[in-house]
């Protein structure tokens, strides 16, 4: 018996000990699940908007082109080429808003606070 009672002596003090820290871990724990929450809330729901200077790509591309008439490229092979590079911004743009879960407009649709994408989309398209 004594030592039934010193058995169970010993796990009402630890439980006496325990227990006064219970509310603090248990508050500590819901505030550690709330940032939790909160931060993968930010994450998939915020989305930052990025600005693509579209002026600046197709004065650019003008100027490829401009290179490109010459005698020895025929005008349906500069069609061909832009018609590709036509798609290639589509799907840089694309990949972009889709990898950096982003809204992408155009520079003069912004006044001024997003980030600008430009030369990403650039480098992108000459892949």
């Amino acid at each position: 018996m004594t030592e039934r009672n010193s058995s169970a002596t010993a796990e009402n003090a630890r439980k006496s000990t325990l227990l006064p820290m219970h509310p603090l871990v248990l508050i500590g724990l819901m505030m550690l699940v709330s940032a939790a929450c909160i931060a993968l809330y930010d994450r998939w729901r915020y989305q930052p908007v990025m600005i693509v200077d579209i002026e600046r790509i197709m004065q650019t591309r003008m100027d490829t082109i401009k290179g490109m008439m010459t005698e020895e490229n025929s005008r349906e092979m500069i069609v061909k080429r832009s018609v590709e590079w036509s798609s290639d911004l589509a799907k840089a743009i694309e990949n972009m808003q889709h990898d950096y879960h982003a809204i992408v407009l155009a520079r003069p649709a912004v006044v001024g606070g997003a980030i600008d994408m430009t030369d990403y989309i650039e480098a992108q398209i000459r892949k």
